[in-house]
């Protein structure tokens, strides 16, 4: 029998582009925590059971998402169940794609590069105030549990988007034809510029041409409305995959440029309608909403801006385990899971501020905005009893709980010392969390006037909090992830940040009705061949697409 009810609710929301704050966690999801709280607690202990793949599901619907297939293993699988989970992640080729377009250029005191393994994440820092820093004053970043909301929403309006595939040409690809190709150079040479601008300039009036023009690619209208008739970010983002063609002469399906949409589709507002400009020679150009989520997408993984983050970072070419199934290279762990809820704790639940994940092992995962959580606190003696309430089912941390306690043998509790033992002296209380994560998925560009609906996925991490006592208070101080594959990077731009580049210094603001000028004409050639669309012409067409009043100054 379907479920009408369901797919009415379905329905209108995708009418009303209504959000999934108040979408209950569905059966499916249900089902599946208790599946894992179970197998997690059984005697005698089960070590696989923390490498265990854990679902995703649509935060509207509450069904399970199908893996991201661009991002699934090809080739001998591979015996490491972490790796096996990690798919496409764990290779040589990802590894140095994310060091080069992401890593480097984002976080340049990483110094990533050469051997780049398993959980390769940034520098340790692992502290709730150095992703909030700007956010929040140090003074104000709240550590009781007391004062951490249980759930939390983003306020910033946000967007799905594509992550504009570089076998395809990155945003040179003219999406408007729904034509795949399967291989780059045939993508990259299924049209030529300026050759074809050319062509349409001699028999055609503006109006004819303007048709034409309708169907091209994000970069094509973006050189036209530069004035720039040489097609210099056109061609450079059709050549840019020249620089990473494996042994089979192809580019990788999955490098992309979702770097730059992850922090744009969260601090860019929406663009939601179409846009008519005035491009070179004054042909008309109309702009579809995902022509301008690619552009402005290009800018935010080609700009500059500062950015806090906080994760673990590991070298290691091999995941080693205790026999009880966890992790034991301190390096590798990752966010201690009490920096991962402190930090939805602050950033959204408090700040109502996004910050982006990486979850390494999560072959569904790339880097991820999130927008919405929820807590829910169980006891780690009985993982039945649960409540929003953390103190009415935490427990205190004596020899009751170290019996039942898989983490005692070996002790990976408190605080590692020199010595390589832990210390959990400090320890008062432990209590279990069930905390369901929303989180933004990319979606494929729609040449229509409007966009896909936004594309949220939800994903319950498992895990439990070390407390200590702090100025009369319990605070969670470290904790113990009920599973290896868990968020490990996490990064938001710093408050007023904004993607630019030196191009943008002597940039004048485009006018959209009356077209560029000669001066602009020269400085977006020379910022295009570099990759990097101007602020200054990107910023009129997000303010005339987005909700009125939506502001994208540019400094």
């Amino acid at each position: 029998m379907q479920n009408w009810a369901g797919m009415f609710f379905v329905f209108a929301c995708q009418l009303l582009r209504c959000s999934s704050a108040g979408a209950a966690l569905s059966s499916a999801e249900h089902k599946e925590i208790e599946s894992r709280l179970k197998n997690f607690y059984q005697i005698p202990v089960k070590p696989e059971v923390m490498d265990r793949a854990f679902s995703r599901f649509n935060a509207i619907t509450g069904e399970i998402e199908s893996p991201n297939t661009q991002l699934l293993w090809k080739g001998q699988i591979s015996p490491d169940a972490l790796l096996q989970q990690a798919q496409a992640k764990s290779t040589k080729a990802y590894q140095a794609d994310r060091c080069k377009n992401f890593l480097n250029p984002k976080f340049p005191q990483l110094k990533c590069g050469g051997e780049h393994k398993l959980w390769e994440t940034a520098k340790a820092h692992d502290q709730v105030k150095d992703l909030a820093t700007t956010w929040i004053a140090p003074a104000q970043v709240a550590y009781s549990l007391d004062e951490v909301p249980v759930t939390g929403e983003v306020q910033n309006k946000y967007w799905s988007g594509d992550y504009w595939s570089m076998r395809l040409g990155l945003t040179s690809h003219r999406y408007s034809d729904a034509t795949y190709y399967s291989d780059y150079k045939t993508a990259v040479a299924s049209y030529v510029q300026p050759a074809e601008w050319e062509k349409l300039l001699s028999p055609l009036d503006l109006e004819q041409i303007a048709r034409h023009v309708l169907d091209w690619s994000p970069s094509e209208k973006y050189d036209l409305l530069a004035g720039d008739e040489s097609f210099a970010l056109t061609n450079q983002q059709k050549n840019e995959g020249a620089n990473y063609l494996g042994e089979d002469g192809n580019v990788e399906s999955w490098f992309g440029i979702c770097h730059g949409w992850a922090p744009a589709s969260v601090f860019v507002p929406p663009p939601l309608h179409p846009v008519d400009s005035v491009g070179a020679r004054g042909v008309k150009v109309r702009w579809y909403p995902d022509d301008i989520r690619a552009i402005v997408t290009l800018a935010w993984a080609n700009g500059n801006f500062r950015s806090n983050f906080i994760g673990g970072r590991c070298n290691a070419k091999k995941i080693e385990r205790y026999e009880n199934g966890r992790i034991n290279q301190p390096e590798c762990f990752d966010n201690n899971p009490a920096t991962f809820h402190l930090a939805l704790g602050n950033m959204i639940g408090r700040e109502k501020v996004p910050f982006v994940m990486d979850a390494a092992y999560d072959y569904t995962v790339w880097n991820q905005p999130v927008v919405k959580y929820e807590f829910e606190y169980f006891n780690p003696l009985n993982e039945n009893e649960r409540s929003k309430k953390w103190q009415e089912v935490s427990v205190a941390y004596d020899s009751k709980f170290k019996k039942k306690d898989r983490f005692q043998k070996p002790k990976t509790r408190g605080v590692k010392r020199e010595t390589e033992n832990y210390d959990d002296s400090g320890i008062e209380e432990v209590v279990g969390v069930i905390a369901s994560v929303t989180y933004l998925g990319e979606t494929g560009a729609r040449h229509t006037e409007e966009p896909r609906e936004n594309h949220e996925i939800r994903v319950s991490y498992i895990y439990d909090l070390e407390l200590h006592e702090k100025e009369g208070k319990l605070v969670p101080l470290g904790g113990e992830w009920h599973e290896n594959t868990h968020p490990d990077f996490l990064w938001a731009p710093q408050r007023d940040s904004l993607a630019q580049t030196y191009h943008d210094l002597a940039a004048p603001k485009l006018d959209l009705k009356v077209g560029p000028t000669d001066g602009l004409s020269k400085l977006s050639k020379t910022a295009s061949e570099d990759g990097y669309p101007l602020c200054n012409v990107i910023s009129p067409l997000i303010e005339a697409s987005a909700e009125e009043g939506a502001t994208y100054p540019c400094r």
